[in-house]
Formats: C-alpha cells, structure tokens, sequence
C-alpha cells in the first residue's frame, strides 16, 4: 500500500481515501467502522479496486490509550501516513469531551514516529493544524497572531493537541513529516455519502478557489490537491515543512 489514511471515514479522510483511489493510488485506510467506510462508498457510488484498498478495523483510541495500541508493519510500509484519526470533538471548552481529550492525537503521532525509528524505515508523516503561526517557519508574526491561536487553543483541547502534535514534528530531528494548516474546512454541495457534513464549515462565505477567494477550504479541492502531490511525487517537497494551505487557489 503507498498511502495510510488513519481516520478514513472523517471529513477530509474519506475524500482523501476516494481522491487517491480514483487516481490509481493504494490505500491503507484505518478505521473504528469498516463497514462504516464501505457504506459511504456505495453511497457516493464509488466501487474501488478490491486490490487497491486494504481496511483494518482498529479504534485507536480505545482502551488504555493509544500508546498501549500496537501499530501494524503494514501501516510502517506505506510511504505515506496521513494521521486524521480523531476522538468526537466538541467546539465547548466547558463540555466533557473537551476535559477527557488529553493528548490523543499527538500521542498518536509520536507513536508512529518512534516506532517507525526503532523500524528503520521513514514513512512520510502527515499531520493538520489551523492557521496558527509558527517562530522559524513564519516571519513578521504580529500580537495578534500570536495572540489568537493560544486563545483558540485553550478554548478547544482538539486544537491544542493539534498544536502539541505540529511542535513534536518540529522538533523531532525526525525529517519526513509535513503540517498542513487549513483554516476551517467546509463541505461541497452536500451530496451523497459527503463525509463532510458534519459540520465543519464555520463561513458562510461562498468560497470559490477557483477565483482566488473564501475563507474555508473546500475539502474536495484539498483531496484531490494532496491526491495529485502524491501521484506527480511533488509531496515530497512538503517535507519538513508546514504549508499554509488556507484560502488558497488549486
């Protein structure tokens, strides 16, 4: 398998499994529901190739938490690892999934990480964070920049354990890894087995990347840009890196 998506049934992970399926790509999708994932296929009508698409059932969050969760060598073998697996996610600071969060997702991404170096191998690691800025990787940084993502952050743990999993990448020593920074992510037209629907748009803006405006990325445009880095081998150049994807124009 080239590519690993853990988390293949979330908003962007679906499209992503579905963008790199089409475009003749291997996929490794790990999954809480398999039959979750093969329901939302059919109903976006899509049949893939029985060959190019490898599920594996796991909650990788369940139990003990994640770091008692053994990681699959298939998992190790695929070029690259997309980690958008995530617990529920509540957007209030006072609600129990937000007390519960603790660092799932970055302990997650740390997992892979040491246990791809005690592997010997190097599989491209990426990870998703909003728009916040970066020392080193951002220059001119105004207050408010700086201001605005720690508020954000301690209002929401998802966000924060986001930020803790971009700051484990950078300074890991690792060498393959990209963050993607998206803003908010919204929908396309809501059409069957859009995964995208659960809400995540937070603009009302008509976004249109086409013509260069909007303040949400459309979650189809962002598959099938990722899709296509992968097939030309252009991802590569993400390495080490953390490309500022919002409003901008595919």
């Amino acid at each position: 398998m080239n590519t690993c998506i853990l988390g293949a049934t979330g908003s962007i992970g679906f499209e992503l499994t579905v963008h790199l399926l089409q475009t003749g790509s291997g996929v490794l999708a790990v999954v809480r529901d398999a039959e979750k994932l093969q329901r939302m296929l059919r109903e976006r009508g899509f049949a893939p190739d029985p060959d190019a698409l490898s599920v594996v059932e796991q909650d990788l969050f369940a139990g003990p938490g994640v770091t008692a969760t053994p990681l699959s060598q298939e998992l190790l073998d695929c070029e690259y690892i997309f980690n958008m697996a995530s617990k529920p996610v509540s957007l209030a600071p006072w609600s129990r999934v937000n007390r519960e969060w603790g660092s799932a997702v970055s302990s997650l991404t740390r997992k892979i990480v040491e246990t791809a170096s005690v592997a010997g191998v190097r599989p491209h690691v990426v990870a998703f964070c909003g728009t916040e800025q970066f020392a080193g990787y951002d220059s001119n940084i105004s207050l408010l920049q700086k201001i605005l993502p720690k508020v954000l952050n301690r209002m929401s743990a998802a966000l924060r354990d986001n930020h803790d999993e971009a700051m484990f990448l950078l300074t890991s020593g690792y060498g393959r890894w990209s963050v993607l920074r998206c803003g908010s992510i919204r929908s396309h037209t809501g059409q069957p087995g859009d995964a995208s629907r659960i809400g995540m748009d937070l603009h009302e803006d008509g976004s249109d990347y086409r013509s260069g405006r909007g303040k949400s990325l459309v979650v189809e445009d962002l598959a099938a840009y990722l899709a296509r880095a992968i097939q030309n081998g252009t991802l590569s150049g993400f390495e080490t890196e953390m490309p500022f994807l919002f409003n901008t124009r595919f």
